[in-house]
């Protein structure tokens, strides 16, 4: 496992880093994975049919201000909850979700083997 510092030093990116000038100098982006915009939510009305979102958010929240405060995530401990990937592949609309995933990844669900 990293140390705090360790892990600061190879994640964070900023311009001034030593990661950061690494990828300024070195990096070849070839692929691009984006969630869109980032909304402003400071105006957002929330109802009892977001609870969910409303607890995701909690959580995400309370997480940083942990992870501020210097107290590691627990799933930093597990890495079998890193097991899932991200991807995208153009395939024919006739495929299942399965046939699709294991065209993709090797695995029903998107798994990483290991």
């Amino acid at each position: 496992m990293l140390s705090a510092e360790d892990n600061a030093l190879l994640t964070r990116t900023a311009a001034g880093t030593p990661m950061g000038a690494f990828f300024r100098r070195f990096w070849l982006p070839v692929i691009q994975d984006s969630q869109g915009f980032i909304a402003d939510r400071t105006r957002e009305h929330l109802g009892p049919t977001d609870t969910a979102i409303i607890e995701f958010r909690r959580l995400v929240l309370g997480g940083a201000r942990n992870l501020g405060a210097g107290v590691e995530p627990v799933a930093a401990g597990d890495g079998a909850g890193y097991r899932v990937r991200g991807g995208s592949i153009v395939v024919d609309r006739r495929l299942s979700f399965t046939e699709v995933m294991l065209k993709r990844f090797g695995d029903p669900v998107g798994r990483v083997a290991g």
